[in-house]
């Protein structure tokens, strides 16, 4: 086997399943609408409501880490 047919082999594999998951991301958006659904608790779509609309302003007032390790960090709002 050649160094370009191997190359060949490897760059059809590769643009095949590069291939298979765009078809399979343009099917997902298009049985989607390309609008991102939320369920709510009942597991019906468009079900979910937040505690107000908008966007609002946070402030950190504290922050903490959970584990000795320190690699878990709580953040109080």
């Amino acid at each position: 086997m050649t160094v370009g047919l191997l190359l060949a082999i490897i760059s059809a594999v590769i643009f095949a399943e590069v291939a298979v998951g765009v078809g399979v991301a343009f099917g997902r958006y298009q049985r989607g609408n390309g609008v991102v659904q939320l369920l709510g608790p009942d597991g019906r779509a468009g079900s979910a409501t937040g505690a107000w609309a908008g966007w609002r302003d946070f402030r950190v007032t504290d922050a903490a880490f959970e584990d000795r390790s320190a690699t878990q960090r709580s953040l109080i709002l």
